[in-house]
């Protein structure tokens, strides 16, 4: 005899209520994207023939071209993906978009200042890619 009478299975407990489904953070994604440079700058050197500094330079020119390609398209009303956001992310925490507690990255489309933070992270990306390929590449 069970003390619930209206238990037909008193073994087999309910499962707790997971709630909502939980959103991938933004440290994950950039976790993945440097564990892939540091997977492919080798593999790249390898293939190539080329210098590994010279092959990292351009690794970090592609990941400020995809931040920045990410950030216009949420600065002109595209669509972003779950991994596309964080990468938006990066330059537009800087006008108050994306961060726990700020406007949500929707909100940026045809905002002046997501604009003028835009245009900001692609000098920012030429002054950074420039950088690095006069230390090291040159």
């Amino acid at each position: 005899m069970t003390s619930r009478p209206h238990e037909k299975h008193p073994h087999r407990r309910k499962a707790a209520h997971a709630g909502p489904k939980r959103q991938r953070t933004d440290i994950v994604v950039y976790i993945v994207f440097v564990m892939v440079g540091l997977f492919a700058v080798p593999l790249a050197v390898l293939f190539t023939g080329w210098g590994w500094r010279t092959i990292a330079v351009g690794y970090v020119a592609a990941m400020a071209i995809l931040v920045n390609v990410f950030t216009a398209k949420a600065c002109f009303g595209g669509k972003l993906t779950g991994w596309e956001k964080p990468m938006a992310r990066v330059s537009l925490r800087f006008v108050g978009y994306g961060a726990e507690m700020d406007k949500p990255l929707s909100a940026a489309r045809h905002d002046p200042r997501a604009r003028l933070a835009l245009v900001m992270s692609m000098l920012v990306s030429v002054l950074i890619v420039g950088g690095l390929y006069l230390l090291l590449v040159r």
